[in-house]
């Protein structure tokens, strides 16, 4: 019989976030595939939990990912756990998950914590229309806020506490009256929201001695009221938007709610997508 891949979401700072689903699963399972052994090692062991721990990450070798799929075909099941959240969420993860449904092994997700998700709802910024972009771009990072100043879309970045400082400053070159949040410390003793137009995050954070923790940046959509929103515009969100999954009847309704827009003048440039 064939095994499972279970994928566990794991807390992301504080231990309470641990869900019971994904406790009994870690103990039922035959093996635990790590992005990093002495994380996950750590987290068995708060739960005293004894199981085999294999690494798997970014860097892991065709022969690595092979052997997994391999055990699991012969009916060893297995959980998959990132570092912190959700794996394959900016975690190593998806191509195995890809491929271990193209040999007929059942997915199982097992939800829990989730750093965006943390961040954004305790924003106060828009939760109607997001995007999830990933780490913030370490090069090019002004041509990159060009090129999103115009979303409808809340956005959502991971940042370290190294690169903050310069990711924020590139945000506030292109969009100095935005409003974004830093969310810090999530779920930890230390957890913190900096609120605020860009310029005025950027100087709060200049005026720190030190900045720790992951960070989530989460930037608010452009503001309808403040600019003519070309049909450019209209189709580049309807384009992210049904990139992830969404339907364009649902597409057409958000964007035209977020900027009072004519329904079927929407509709005529999704058909043209």
């Amino acid at each position: 019989m064939v095994g499972k891949l279970y994928l566990v979401s794991t807390p992301i700072g504080n231990m309470g976030d641990i869900t019971l689903r994904a406790i009994e699963t870690l103990k039922n399972v035959d093996i635990v595939l790590a992005e990093d052994t002495r994380v996950t090692g750590k987290l068995l062991f708060n739960l005293d939990i004894k199981k085999p721990l294999i690494s798997y990450h970014e860097h892991s070798s065709g022969k690595r990912h092979t052997d997994i799929l391999e055990r699991i075909k012969s009916g060893e099941n297995a959980a998959l756990c990132s570092d912190a959240g959700m794996p394959c969420i900016s975690d190593p993860g998806q191509q195995l998950v890809k491929d271990a449904i193209e040999e007929g092994i059942t997915i199982i997700p097992i939800p829990g914590a989730n750093a965006m998700l943390t961040g954004l709802i305790a924003s106060g910024i828009s939760t109607n229309c997001f995007t999830f972009m990933g780490f913030f771009p370490r090069k090019k990072r002004e041509e990159e806020m060009r090129r999103v100043s115009s979303s409808l879309s809340t956005l959502v970045y991971y940042e370290s506490p190294m690169r903050i400082v310069d990711a924020v400053t590139a945000i506030a070159q292109i969009m100095p009256e935005r409003e974004i949040v830093i969310a810090r410390e999530l779920t930890k003793l230390h957890e913190e929201f900096i609120r605020g137009t860009t310029k005025d995050v950027l100087e709060n954070l200049k005026n720190r001695d030190s900045i720790k923790g992951e960070m989530v940046i989460i930037i608010a959509p452009s503001n309808p009221e403040t600019k003519e929103i070309t049909d450019k515009e209209i189709e580049d969100h309807l384009k992210t938007m049904l990139s992830n999954g969404e339907s364009l009847k649902s597409a057409v309704k958000t964007v035209c709610e977020l900027y009072g827009l004519n329904k079927n003048h929407v509709y005529d440039l999704g058909k043209k997508l």
